[in-house]
C-alpha cells in the first residue's frame, strides 16, 4: 500500500509541475492615444501621448503568454 501511495504522490507531482510550466496568463492591455503638447527644450510641440504618457508605457510579457492589447483612439 505504501508503495502505491508513494508511486500516486510522484504521478501527481509530475501532473501538477506539467500543468504549470504550460499554464499560460492573459496580458490585457488598454492603450489611449491622443494627440497632446509637450515641452521639452521650450518649445511646445504636438506629441503623441499613449495612456497620456510619452513616451509610451512599456508593456511587458512572458513568453507563452497571451497578448490582448485593445487600442483606442481618442
Amino acid at each position: 500500500m505504501y508503495y502505491r501511495f508513494k508511486a500516486g504522490a510522484a504521478f501527481f507531482s509530475v501532473f501538477l509541475f506539467t500543468f504549470n510550466i504550460h499554464a499560460q496568463r492573459v496580458k490585457r492591455y488598454d492603450l489611449y492615444v491622443t494627440d497632446t503638447m509637450v515641452n521639452y527644450s521650450g518649445k511646445h510641440k504636438m506629441a503623441i501621448a499613449v495612456n497620456s504618457q510619452t513616451p509610451m508605457p512599456t508593456l511587458k510579457f512572458t513568453e507563452g503568454d497571451t497578448a490582448e492589447i485593445v487600442v483606442h483612439n481618442r
